[in-house]
């Protein structure tokens, strides 16, 4: 009995199946959507410049007075900080280059420069840690605390 039914691939029925117009119209409505998008996109590209022009500009930052360590003391003394002595010694030792940043200095260094004991010196840089008046960001790759 001879085969009655042909089944061809479908790159190969009928072009004006329901299947193609409703792809057709899918291809028509997805072409205007990215119409409409590419416009929204430029209004909105159009806005954001016309924002930009309207912004008025930011005033030039007030310039700073250089910092002493004169300033720097006066500072430490607004946060009620208690100072001693020995205190006054380990500041006044990295107060100067503290203004100019981070500074990487041993205890040991600064014990022999004040005259102050190894132990006396980590109380009174804790206590400067802890009063916020310096902070420890690091150590050097030789182990010296910045």
């Amino acid at each position: 009995m001879p085969n009655r039914y042909l089944w061809l691939p479908s790159s190969e029925r009928a072009p004006h199946g329901p299947r193609n117009k409703v792809s057709e119209r899918l291809g028509a409505l997805t072409h205007q959507v990215t119409g409409v998008h590419h416009v929204l996109t430029r209004i909105a590209d159009a806005l954001d410049q016309m924002v930009d022009r309207l912004r008025p500009a930011r005033p030039p930052e007030p310039r700073r007075a250089p910092l002493t360590p004169q300033h720097l003391f006066a500072t430490w003394r607004d946060r009620d900080l208690v100072v001693t002595d020995d205190v006054h010694a380990v500041a006044a030792h990295l107060a100067p280059a503290l203004v100019h940043g981070p500074v990487a200095c041993r205890p040991e260094d600064i014990a022999a420069r004040t005259g102050l004991t190894l132990d006396r010196v980590h109380d009174c840089v804790r206590m400067l840690i802890k009063r916020g008046c310096v902070r420890q960001s690091g150590s050097t790759a030789d182990g010296v605390p910045v």
